[in-house]
């Protein structure tokens, strides 16, 4: 067996599983957290895909005016099993920390964060339902699928 989910083919998980873009930029500000020590920003193009991964994030969002929010629509999740979902809550905050810690890594740089990433990062969507009290996976999941 190739791992391959048929019924979506290959072509969609390189097409929606954007979440990927941000898990490195985790690993990377795992690695500035744990040892303490943001040189690795400075050497070999790091800072340069912390900045691109969060540029990417900010083309990527879309408003959504009726609920004041920023909007990541037309991914995969993680599990796989979804396809085409819109808010992922794993995506959703994978990308809201891509650019938090760009924001954080500018400052560490000395350089100036894109006001852009400012003014989205923290209206990116995180879906909540508040009746469950929970994050369901994406906007209109049904537990248990």
């Amino acid at each position: 067996s190739s791992g391959i989910n048929a019924e979506y083919g290959e072509q969609i998980y390189a097409d929606n599983q954007q979440h990927i873009t941000a898990c490195i930029v985790y690993a990377m500000r795992q690695y500035c957290y744990g040892v303490g020590e943001w040189g690795l920003l400075e050497e070999d193009g790091a800072w340069e895909v912390v900045r691109e991964t969060a540029d990417f994030w900010v083309s990527r969002v879309q408003w959504r005016e009726e609920e004041g929010v920023f909007v990541i629509d037309n991914v995969m999740d993680p599990d796989e099993y979804h396809a085409r979902v819109n808010n992922s809550a794993f995506t959703n905050s994978a990308a809201r920390i891509n650019l938090e810690f760009a924001i954080e890594a500018a400052g560490k740089l000395d350089k100036t964060p894109d006001p852009r990433w400012i003014s989205v990062v923290d209206k990116i969507k995180i879906p909540f339902d508040e009746q469950l009290r929970y994050h369901p996976e994406f906007d209109g999941y049904t537990q248990g699928t």
